[in-house]
């Protein structure tokens, strides 16, 4: 039985290449690669529903994509950059057009083989950009209000895509929510007369159906908008602004985290907020909401996760009173809330 010889080759702190010497000539070939950021990940969230793919943007102003299948299926789909084309001509290395790390992205997998279907914030931009996960690439859009062009510190600083993947929501500093088309990158209107908060707009989801919004702002309201012609249904107030929302499109439910480290977990359909959590330790810093499907075919959220900047775990239970299931019978829905931290890299 003859010996194959392997080679473990560190090209960089997030890159490991295994090569093995196994060709009739004795030569090499790549075994195994495992690649990460360069920097610490900013954002990480599950790509589609079936929970094979993770989506992972970085400080070094990348977008990768993780298999939790195997490593073979992890892809790079680039790095975020004002011109594509230098881009590439020049080497990624030596772009001066790069932009700042991604802070914030959203996903939907329906057309994903037919135009961009993800959107992502950068930091200190007003500028929302494209990707596509079949193509592995950053888009050709870069959207962007005409109000806003010439003017300074202006921020995009939530976003969400509708469920068909044809729109994008997006809020901003100036207290503005506007609605975009993912496919042409045009704006198809505005939430409020001039703007849909009166301070800035740090949240917002799209229902499943497609027929209502809702944005949580710095100006302690929460309010609710028809998707179609962007008119107010409702508005609630809070006693804390808002510091980040998710919406688990499933059970109608809306976790909103505001400013005094306080969960709010708010039925969309009755408008009304069904639990709160007051014990967090300190300032929240994401939210997820995981699919669990229960006794009925009707997939209901179980667990809401909070990363803290604190090292500190801490578990929440509660029963909660759901409506809406045939002939007026209810179902108790038990929610654990955890705080974690998300540090280090993903390789």
């Amino acid at each position: 039985m003859s010996l194959v010889s392997f080679l473990l080759m560190y090209k960089a702190l997030f890159v490991i290449n295994i090569w093995i010497f196994d060709l009739p000539d004795d030569g090499g070939r790549l075994l195994r690669l495992r690649e990460g950021h360069s920097g610490p990940p900013t954002k990480v969230r599950f790509y589609g529903v079936n929970g094979k793919n993770i989506l992972s943007a970085g400080r070094d102003s990348t977008l990768r994509s993780f298999s939790t299948e195997a490593d073979n299926l992890n892809k790079s789909l680039g790095q975020a950059s004002f011109n594509r084309k230098t881009a590439k001509r020049k080497g990624v290395k030596h772009d001066t057009k790069k932009m700042l790390p991604i802070l914030d992205l959203c996903s939907e997998a329906t057309r994903e083989k037919d135009w961009d279907n993800i959107a992502a914030i950068h930091r200190n931009s007003k500028i929302v950009t494209t990707w596509s996960f079949d193509r592995s690439c950053m888009g050709e859009h870069k959207i962007m209000h005409e109000r806003f062009k010439g003017l300074k510190n202006v921020e995009a600083l939530c976003l969400s895509i509708s469920t068909c993947g044809n729109f994008v929501v997006i809020g901003y500093n100036t207290g503005h929510l506007d609605k975009f088309n993912v496919q042409s990158g045009m704006h198809r209107g505005s939430f409020g007369k001039e703007t849909g908060h009166d301070g800035s707009v740090r949240g917002v989801a799209i229902d499943g159906f497609n027929q209502m919004v809702i944005s949580g702002g710095s100006d302690k309201l929460l309010k609710f908008w028809r998707f179609k012609d962007h008119g107010e249904i409702a508005t609630m107030e809070l006693e804390q602004s808002v510091s980040k929302m998710i919406l688990h499109r499933e059970s109608s439910i809306l976790a909103v985290a505001m400013d005094n480290f306080t969960i709010l977990l708010v039925d969309i359909e009755s408008r009304r907020i069904i639990r709160e959590f007051t014990d967090n330790a300190g300032s929240i810093c994401d939210m997820l909401i995981a699919r669990c499907e229960l006794h009925f075919l009707i997939p209901y959220g179980k667990y809401a996760v909070d990363a803290n900047v604190e090292m500190v775990q801490h578990n929440f239970t509660s029963n909660c009173m759901l409506t809406g299931l045939e002939h007026g019978d209810k179902k108790e829905l038990e929610i654990a809330i955890v705080i974690i931290l998300f540090t280090g890299y993903i390789s």
